[in-house]
């Protein structure tokens, strides 16, 4: 996702980033980050590329997607709700593993796994746990 004027930033902090976010939650998902993009904008985006990529790979048992944390919101939303009410319900830490299986005959996706750090020495997961129980608070 494009975030704009905050990309590169530490925006989490920033009062501007906060209110667009809080518009999000209210339902308005056509606002963005000045210069950026909206949550309609990535569903815009995302959503058609990895259909294109599900037909492309529709012989293989496994496909990858590697992709950042709000990106992974909106899709995990989109893809497991078909809407983006349930965007911010999805933590998302650095590095996690989130797992979906896809029907093909029903096209429709199934939650597995999601936000997994197991993958991580507990040290270093434990950390970025508590990093951004104190960034997000």
């Amino acid at each position: 996702m494009s975030y704009g004027q905050f990309e590169g930033q530490g925006h989490e902090n920033h009062q501007g980033f906060h209110s667009i976010v809080k518009q999000w939650r209210s339902g308005q998902y056509d606002q963005r980050f000045l210069g950026g993009e909206c949550p309609l904008d990535v569903v815009a985006r995302g959503i058609p590329k990895i259909t294109e990529i599900m037909h492309q790979a529709a012989a293989q048992d496994h496909i990858m997607i590697v992709a950042h944390g709000r990106f992974n919101k909106i899709i995990l939303s989109q893809c497991l709700y078909g809407n983006l009410e349930h965007m911010h319900d999805f933590e998302q830490e650095n590095t996690c593993i989130n797992v979906l299986d896809y029907d093909r005959a029903s096209q429709r996706y199934e939650e597995v796994v999601i936000n997994s750090i197991q993958h991580l020495p507990r040290q270093l997961a434990s950390h970025d746990q508590q990093h951004r129980k104190r960034v997000h608070r």
